[in-house]
């Protein structure tokens, strides 16, 4: 004999859902939704008779010609988004739909946001395998919703190292604004503290494409086939891709805990460097007086190592105060 409990509930929903419901009804079915909402999972999920009986009503509704707008309130309603995650109907009623009715059904993406810290290194595994290390200051974002034929990383600012997992059914993506970096299976380092400026890619083993996706979505080549050692820099302001070598040993240094490199930068961009490595807040007094590009790998040194070490190769000058850092450039302009 059929609950007479659901009975109840299934014409307070039908009438709900053809709006022929007073207000007093609605505070009920409303409520009903709101007391599932607030506590645990329904209880019909737990009978495998319901769970049969809620898809064929689902099917039902949908195909018999269920409006817009009503759609967008049964996906809305949260125990029937539960009931429907539960048995797997979810993707196999948006299809229905789509054939059935003509209407595109839209199911919108979220994501897993990871921010570090100034002075954090962190490294988190993905459901894959593949493993990523993330450098201070950055933002990556993980897809919920995974797809079938592509893997996605969203790297949307700072420094990340990635260690692919082999999958050839699968290639592996990140996405950095409008810029993409992919690949099968492989290790690679990006860098993309100001997408404004400048975004690198540094290939540590294997092989990686560099593209770019236009105002349409398509896929436009900038470097193709990167191998171990290469490095692109690609400027965004310019559209100037450069490319360069790098031991791959070096690549990536960051990860070592007290370690990191200061490639081809001018004492500004040092100064944001030491920011996010050291935790503190730096000013550059004059940066337009040394317009030098300085290299160094350092490792397992402090903040006053470091500036001493700067001190002797640029002929900087500087006053540190607590977590402030005061840096004067030299004047080369006349040298």
């Amino acid at each position: 004999m059929k609950n007479p409990k659901y009975t109840q509930l299934k014409q307070l929903f039908s009438k709900y859902e053809q709006g022929q419901i007073d207000d007093h009804e609605k505070k009920l079915v409303d409520d009903w939704f709101q007391n599932y909402e607030d506590g645990p999972d329904a209880e019909i999920l737990n009978d495998p008779d319901t769970e049969k009986r809620i898809y064929q009503e689902l099917n039902l509704r949908l195909t018999q010609g269920i409006s817009n707008s009503r759609v967008r309130e049964l996906w809305t309603s949260t125990v029937w988004f539960k009931a429907a995650c539960s048995i797997g109907v979810l993707f196999t009623i948006a299809g229905i739909f789509y054939r059935k009715q003509g209407l595109h059904v839209t199911i919108k993406q979220s994501y897993q946001t990871i921010i570090t810290a100034n002075a954090q290194v962190k490294k988190i595994k993905l459901d894959d395998s593949t493993e990523v290390w993330l450098n201070a200051a950055t933002t990556v974002r993980i897809p919920l919703i995974k797809q079938d034929k592509k893997r996605i990383v969203y790297l949307d600012k700072g420094e990340a190292f990635f260690k692919v997992k082999h999958d050839t059914a699968r290639p592996f993506s990140v996405v950095s604004g409008n810029l993409v970096t992919r690949d099968i299976g492989t290790s690679f380092n990006i860098r993309a503290y100001d997408l404004t400026k400048q975004y690198q890619v540094s290939v540590a083993s294997g092989r990686v494409d560099v593209g770019i996706r236009d105002q349409h979505g398509n896929f436009h080549l900038i470097r193709s086939a990167m191998e171990r050692g290469d490095v692109l820099n690609y400027n965004t302001a310019t559209g100037k891709p450069e490319s360069n070598k790098k031991q791959a040993e070096l690549i990536s240094t960051w990860r070592t805990p007290g370690s990191f490199d200061l490639e081809t930068m001018t004492l500004a961009q040092i100064g944001d460097e030491l920011a996010r490595h050291f935790n503190v807040s730096v000013k550059v007094n004059h940066p337009q007086f040394d317009p030098t590009a300085y290299t160094f790998h350092l490792a397992n040194q402090n903040l006053h190592q470091v500036l001493q070490r700067l001190t002797l190769t640029t002929g900087m000058s500087y006053s540190l105060d607590n977590n402030h850092l005061i840096i004067n450039a030299p004047d080369k302009r006349m040298k």
